[in-house]
């Protein structure tokens, strides 16, 4: 939790100095992990990007699709694998 609060705190002072250098309307800060994720570095590391308003950066998911019971299921999956 240390370094990774750490990384956040620098990933977040990087974030708004390339706001503040480029004038964008926002950014996204992303880590992928794993291939099906977009990871094609294999190692930790964070990507800042700059967004504007009608840009055609694709970072999104179609919200309110799943089944309640799927969500439910898949979070009681990932409560037993917390335990350990």
């Amino acid at each position: 939790p240390g370094v990774l609060g750490s990384a956040m705190e620098v990933a977040a002072d990087i974030a708004r100095a390339v706001k503040k250098a480029t004038g964008c309307d926002g950014v996204n800060i992303l880590q992928n992990n794993g291939e099906a994720a977009g990871q094609t570095v294999f190692h930790f590391h964070m990507h800042i990007i700059p967004r504007y308003k009608n840009d055609t950066v694709n970072v999104t998911w179609k919200q309110n699709e799943a089944d309640a019971s799927v969500i439910e299921d898949i979070k009681s999956k990932v409560s037993e694998y917390l335990k350990d």
